[in-house]
């Protein structure tokens, strides 16, 4: 199954808009965002005061496993927030395709924005 190219002389979206207004606003996106940043600030508050402090935030993570377990895990959240990150980011390419638009930095199957080629051992713009 071979893609769609759109023509030579199809519209290109213009490249000075932002992500954020070509994208839009997601509330769902934006709700899953806070979750990795409460879920990282979660990992270092209890990872900076456990055992430490008498704290009763830290005896509330404790009392069941699968919460310390997601507090302990608070790293992830910075994955979490780099996989919102990439899909927002990718996400106008794709529209712009779904629409029939060229890509916004012109032919994609080609590295960079000036169209060059890049071996193992060269790259040429």
């Amino acid at each position: 199954m071979s893609a769609a190219v759109p023509p030579a002389d199809a519209p290109v979206a213009s490249t000075a808009e932002s992500v954020r207004s070509e994208v839009g606003d997601i509330p769902a996106i934006e709700g899953l965002r806070g979750v990795a940043v409460a879920w990282v600030m979660v990992f270092h508050y209890f990872v900076l005061r456990d055992g430490k402090f008498d704290d009763a935030f830290i005896a509330f993570l404790k009392s069941w496993a699968p919460l310390e377990a997601f507090a302990r895990n608070g790293y992830l959240g910075v994955d979490l927030f780099f996989l919102i990150t990439g899909f927002l980011l990718t996400l106008p390419w794709f529209r712009h395709a779904e629409a029939g638009l060229r890509h916004p930095t012109g032919d994609p199957s080609t590295p960079g924005a000036r169209g060059g080629s890049c071996r193992p051992t060269t790259c040429n713009s």
